[in-house]
């Protein structure tokens, strides 16, 4: 199935935006692995304005996006 991952922040220096064939009953956890972002940047998934859990199923033709919460000032 196809969605649409965004990446918000300092994401972006990561991954670009893009639509991605992902497999059927992905959940968001599979997602973020599957971008092979570094644990450091400790995201979370946003849908439709709440943050989804990662044992979440992705939905098809859902837009996500992909937020840091890296603390710091």
């Amino acid at each position: 199935m196809w969605i649409f991952v965004e990446p918000i922040g300092v994401v972006r220096s990561h991954i670009s935006s893009q639509s991605m064939e992902i497999c059927r009953d992905s959940t968001v956890g599979e997602l973020i692995n599957v971008l092979n972002l570094p644990a450091k940047l400790n995201v979370i998934a946003l849908a439709d304005g709440r943050r989804l859990s990662m044992n979440e199923k992705v939905k098809e033709g859902a837009s996500i996006k992909i937020v840091s919460l890296v603390l710091g000032g």
